[in-house]
């Protein structure tokens, strides 16, 4: 991959440039999460979209929330497409930085309805650092645009973060789990945290300093967080 990225000229000395390279090729070339290079195959997130089953490594699956980078490399190279869905796209994005050398993780945003389960927003995407700046962020577009209405009518609703990151102390964190009145989260590899859509935005947009960060995922023994204090 970074050999295919470096002569696509999609490598820059500015990390912000590489990245946008990246995801405005993949993700955003057609407007806001459309890409003449990304076929978004998740009925449940965009009705009619084309689902299907397909063979990955011999084995039958859907043909989105495979997030498998290596299958999508090379489906890419064979159809100059990909598939899936957000979740695929970040796992792709987070394969290129990593190939190039810029230190990436996995994001998302959901905002939770709980009377009502099946209603779930959420969209996830690849946050990486700014070596420059010392902050971590996010392609502006996935920070301020990609939202179920404009961001101006919605800035003040509550959201939750998440950052899928390996905890510092491993002693039985797959056994642990975050469990509260409104529902079991993804155990001690996740950390997440309760804000509101204009403050996630602000903070994606102009960027998480890097010792924020290291006490969100480092420091912290609690890996939820349910408002702005860490």
């Amino acid at each position: 991959m970074r050999e295919y990225a470096i002569n696509q000229n999609w490598v820059s000395k500015d990390v912000d440039k590489t990245v946008e390279n990246f995801e405005y090729y993949f993700y955003f070339n057609q407007g806001i999460g459309l890409s003449s290079h990304w076929i978004y195959t998740n009925p449940e997130a965009r009705p009619g979209a084309p689902e299907a089953e397909i063979l990955i490594d011999g084995i039958k699956v859907k043909n989105h929330g495979f997030c498998n980078a290596d299958f999508q490399f090379r489906h890419f190279r064979e159809n100059n497409t990909c598939i899936g869905d957000c979740g695929d796209e970040t796992v792709f994005i987070n394969a290129w930085c990593k190939a190039v050398g810029i230190a990436s993780n996995a994001f998302m945003r959901r905002e939770e309805r709980f009377n009502n389960p099946a209603e779930i927003l959420g969209h996830a995407f690849t946050i990486y650092y700014e070596p420059a700046t010392k902050v971590w962020k996010a392609y502006e577009p996935q920070a301020t645009k990609v939202y179920p209405r404009p961001l101006s009518e919605i800035s003040l609703r509550p959201v939750y973060i998440y950052i899928w990151l390996m905890p510092v102390r491993q002693t039985d964190f797959l056994k642990i789990w975050n469990v509260n009145d409104k529902g079991i989260w993804d155990g001690n590899m996740v950390f997440m945290r309760k804000t509101t859509y204009g403050r996630m935005a602000e903070m994606l947009a102009e960027g998480i300093p890097a010792s924020e960060m290291k006490q969100w995922l480092l420091y912290s023994e609690k890996k939820m967080v349910t408002n702005e204090q860490s």
